[in-house]
């Protein structure tokens, strides 16, 4: 994207800034349902296996979703995001059922646009200060077309790319974005491989090299590709993915924190401590605490 700022005092019209956009479309991305559910005490959804995206934003109570052999607790607050491929199964608490929000889409440009989310690589859960605004979107789309507005079809497809837009800037799997739309799909191809292979390989100890040597790339290079288009290096990446998915642990299970740190490829608890407390300013115990309290916290509201 590129910004050309025009000086008022050497133009004559009043146009101050214009905007160039690149030439990409993403027509294929489809909004296929949406609705709003307060679930019976103990419902089930499950277990399915997806062919579309699927976003949940929980409005009250709890429930528990098991994604990819994992296992989460959510309430107030929280979504939840699954891929096409992932077998899934969620299910409303029995004292509080929980209500929800939901989208269904499709597109095979969700995968270029998201690729900054850790929504579509790590992490499934959504959590955010600002969900209300995301609640508004979904809502005003149900409504939208319960009122038969007119144009409701291209109001409700202007809200996902609002839901899309708003899920990336708050699940960001990068600390510096790239505009990666005009990236050739054999150098996406391999940034998504490597992700993939930090996340399939997480218990194990691995570095960067080994991520170049599995993609069949030279080691400069794939260094240099990914730090142009992730900015970061991929040595710092998998640090920081490590450390982020022992995080989400111990927010959101009741898993030791020795077998988490194994679990993230770093056995020995003294160096795991100390990477995380550099990374969060705390400990894992401290995290773990805060965790628990959020939760007391979300109970105690209903």
């Amino acid at each position: 994207m590129v910004w050309v700022n025009v000086d008022m005092r050497s133009q004559k019209h009043l146009l101050e800034y214009e905007n160039y956009f690149p030439d990409v479309s993403f027509s294929d991305i489809v909004l296929l349902h949406n609705g709003q559910e307060q679930c019976w005490p103990g419902k089930v959804n499950g277990p399915y296996i997806s062919d579309h995206y699927l976003f949940h934003l929980i409005l009250g109570g709890r429930g528990v979703l098991l994604l990819d052999n994992c296992r989460y607790s959510l309430g107030k607050g929280q979504g939840f995001f699954i891929a096409p491929g992932q077998l899934y199964q969620y299910s409303a608490s029995v004292e509080e059922p929980w209500e929800y929000l939901w989208f269904g889409f499709r597109g095979d440009s969700i995968r270029t646009l998201m690729y900054n989310s850790g929504l579509l690589h790590t992490y499934p859960i959504y959590e955010s200060p600002d969900w209300k605004t995301l609640a508004g979107y979904m809502q005003s789309s149900i409504q939208a077309v319960r009122d038969e507005s007119a144009g409701a079809l291209a109001y409700c497809h202007g809200l996902l790319f609002l839901l899309i837009a708003h899920l990336i800037a708050q699940t960001p799997l990068f600390e510096e974005t790239r505009d990666v739309t005009q990236q050739s799909h054999i150098q996406m191809h391999y940034i998504y491989s490597a992700i993939e292979y930090v996340r399939a390989n997480l218990s194990n100890r691995f570095t960067a090299s080994d991520v170049s040597d599995a993609l069949g790339l030279n080691r400069s290079y794939f260094s240099r590709l990914f730090t142009q288009l992730c900015g970061i290096s991929p040595s710092r990446f998998i640090n920081n993915y490590r450390l982020d998915a022992a995080w989400h642990m111990l927010r959101h299970s009741d898993t030791p924190i020795a077998k988490i740190a194994q679990a993230v490829g770093l056995p020995d608890a003294s160096y795991f401590t100390h990477r995380f407390r550099a990374r969060y300013g705390l400990s894992p115990s401290e995290i773990r605490l805060e965790g628990n309290r959020a939760s007391g916290s979300a109970l105690e509201q209903k």
